[in-house]
C-alpha cells in the first residue's frame, strides 16, 4: 500500500503521437511527363562510358538513374556536371535536391528548388519537393505555402494535398489534415498512404473506430503494408487490446523483419501486459536497429523498472538524454525512478528540466510536488499539484496528492474537497477513501455523522483494497472505543466531543 502512486502511468505512451509509424512525404519525379527520362536504356547504369560527354541531358540521365539506385554522391556528381554543361537545366537542379534530401542535407536541397523553382516557375512537383525539405526541418508554414502553391499549379496533385495534410498533423491541425486526406483519397482512390495518414490523424483525435476502418483498407490495398499493421496496432494499443497490438505488431515485422518502429511500439505492449523480459527483447532490437533512437531507451527503462531493476533503467534513461537533451519524456522518466529510490533532490532537478523543456507537462508537477511532499514542504507540495490541475482538471491524482499535503498541514476541509474530487473522478482509487476518512476524523467538531462516514470510506478502502483492511480496523476499533466514551460522557451529563 502507498499513500502515493508516482506517476508513471502514462510514460509508455510517449510525447508526440511517436507510436505512429512516419509516413515519408512522397517524392514523385521532378521531370513528370519530361521525355528524356522516359528512355529505359539510360536507366541501366553500370560503369558504362557516356556516348557524349559533353552533353548534359546524358550526365542527367545517368545522374538520376544512380539516384534511382540510392548511390546518392556519384548522382549529385552527374547532376553537378550536368548542371557546368548547361547552368539553366531545372531539372538537373530539381533531381539534385532530391539527392541532396535523401542525405538529409535539407538546406543544400532547398537551394537547387529554389534554383529550379527560379528557372521553372510552373513546376508544381518542385514546389512539393521542396515543402517536403521545409517540412523535414519543422518549417511547417513555410511547407504548407509551397503544397498551397503546388496545388495551385496543378488541382488535380493527390500528393500534394497528401503531404499538405501530413504538414498539418505536425502542427496539430488534425481536422485539416483530414481535409486534405479526403481530398487526395478523391483525387486516386487506391492512395494507400493518404488512407494510412488518414488513420492517424483520427487516431489523434482518438476516434479509434475511424482510424480502424481506414487502415483496414490501407491494409486490403496493400496487404503488405507493414506501416498499415504498425498504425493499426498502435490504435489498438490505445484502445488497451495489447493482444491484438501485439498480433499486428508481429506482422509488420513478418513483413519488413527491420521495422524498428513495430519492434519499439511490441515492446510497449509487452511492458503494458507487464512481461518485462519480452519488453526488454524487442527494445534491445529496436535499438540494434537504430542506436540513436532515444525513445526505445526509455521504453527499455520502463521495463527495468518494472523489474524493479532501477540503475538498470537509469543508466537507459541518461543514454536516451545524451542522445537527445531535449527529450523531456526522458527526464520525467529518470527523476520518477529516483523519486522511487528515495533521492527528492535529484528527482526534483529532473522534474525541473522536465518541466523547462515543455512547461504544460502535466505528470512532471505532479511528480514534483509528490517529491515536495516527500520532502515534508507542503506548501511548494500544493503549488505543484494546483498546477496539475490547472494543466488537467480531470487528473484525480492530482486532486488526491493536494488533499494529501492539505491533510498535512490539517487544513481537513480542503483535504476532504479535495478527496471528494479525486473520488468523483476515479470512484475504485481505494487511496482516497482511506484518507478522507482520516481526514474526517481530523475535523475539530467531530460528531457521529462524520465519524459514520469515515467508517464508510475504511470500509470501501479496504474492500477495493484488501491492503487497507488493518488501518480501517483500527479506525472502527477507535469508532467503538469513541462511541463507549461518548455513551459515559452522556451518563455523567457530558458532552459528545471525540476525547484526544
Amino acid at each position: 500500500m502507498s499513500d502515493h502512486d508516482n506517476r508513471d502511468d502514462g510514460s509508455l505512451v510517449p510525447t508526440g503521437r511517436r507510436d505512429l509509424a512516419p509516413v515519408a512525404p512522397t517524392n514523385p519525379l521532378v521531370s513528370r511527363g519530361i521525355a528524356d527520362l522516359a528512355q529505359g536504356r539510360f536507366l541501366q547504369v553500370g560503369e558504362a562510358v557516356l556516348p557524349d560527354p559533353n552533353n548534359a541531358v546524358f550526365y542527367y540521365k545517368r545522374g538520376y538513374a544512380w539516384w534511382n539506385k540510392k548511390e546518392y554522391d556519384r548522382a549529385i556528381s552527374d547532376f553537378d556536371e550536368a548542371i557546368r554543361l548547361d547552368p539553366e537545366y531545372a531539372s538537373a537542379y530539381a533531381m539534385r535536391g532530391l539527392a541532396w534530401a535523401e542525405k538529409k542535407d535539407y538546406n543544400r536541397a532547398i537551394s537547387d528548388y529554389d534554383e529550379a523553382i527560379c528557372l521553372n516557375p510552373k513546376d508544381a512537383i518542385t514546389y512539393n519537393n521542396r515543402g517536403n525539405a521545409r517540412r523535414a526541418k519543422t518549417e511547417y508554414d513555410r511547407a504548407i505555402r509551397d503544397y498551397d502553391e503546388a496545388i495551385r499549379l496543378d488541382p488535380s496533385y493527390a500528393t500534394a494535398y497528401y503531404n499538405r495534410g501530413l504538414a498539418w498533423v505536425d502542427k496539430g491541425e488534425y481536422d485539416l489534415a483530414i481535409k486534405d486526406y479526403d481530398e487526395a483519397i478523391r483525387l486516386n482512390l487506391n492512395f494507400t498512404l493518404a488512407y494510412s495518414s488518414r488513420g492517424n490523424a483520427w487516431a489523434y483525435k482518438k476516434d479509434y473506430d475511424k482510424a480502424f476502418r481506414d487502415y483496414d483498407e490501407a491494409i486490403r490495398l496493400d496487404p503488405r503494408y507493414a506501416s498499415g499493421y504498425c498504425n493499426r496496432g498502435c490504435a489498438w494499443y490505445e484502445k488497451k487490446d495489447y493482444d491484438r497490438a501485439i498480433k499486428d505488431f508481429n506482422e509488420a515485422i513478418r513483413l519488413d523483419p527491420k521495422f524498428m518502429l513495430a519492434y519499439y511500439n511490441r515492446g510497449k505492449a509487452w511492458a503494458e501486459k507487464k512481461d518485462y523480459d519480452k519488453a526488454i527483447r524487442d527494445c534491445d532490437e529496436a535499438i540494434r536497429l537504430d542506436p540513436k533512437d532515444a525513445l526505445a531507451y526509455i521504453t527499455r527503462g520502463l521495463a527495468w523498472r518494472g523489474k524493479k531493476d532501477d540503475d538498470k533503467a537509469i543508466r537507459d534513461y541518461d543514454e536516451a538524454i545524451r542522445l537527445d537533451p531535449n527529450c523531456a519524456l526522458g527526464y520525467y522518466n529518470r527523476g520518477n525512478t529516483w523519486l522511487e529510490k528515495k533521492d527528492y533532490d535529484k528527482a526534483i532537478r529532473d522534474c525541473d528540466e522536465a518541466i523547462r523543456l515543455d512547461p504544460k507537462y502535466t505528470l512532471a508537477f505532479y511528480n514534483r510536488g509528490k517529491a515536495w511532499y516527500d520532502k515534508k514542504d507542503y506548501d511548494r507540495a500544493i503549488r505543484d499539484f494546483n498546477e496539475a490541475i490547472r494543466l488537467d482538471p480531470k487528473d484525480a491524482l492530482a486532486y488526491y496528492g493536494r488533499g494529501r499535503a492539505c491533510l498535512e498541514k490539517k487544513d481537513y476541509d480542503k483535504a476532504i474537497t479535495d478527496f471528494d474530487e479525486a473520488i468523483r473522478l476515479d470512484p475504485e482509487a481505494a487511496a482516497s477513501y482511506y484518507n478522507r476518512g482520516v481526514a474526517l476524523l481530523g475535523r475539530e467538531n467531530l460528531d457521529k455523522e462524520n465519524l459514520d462516514k469515515a467508517v464508510r470510506d475504511f470500509d470501501k478502502a479496504n474492500r477495493l483494497d484488501p491492503a487497507y483492511a488493518f488501518p480501517a480496523t483500527a479506525y472502527r476499533a477507535a469508532y467503538r472505543l469513541w462511541a463507549i466514551q461518548r455513551r459515559l460522557r452522556e451518563l455523567q451529563g457530558g458532552g459528545d466531543r471525540l476525547a484526544d
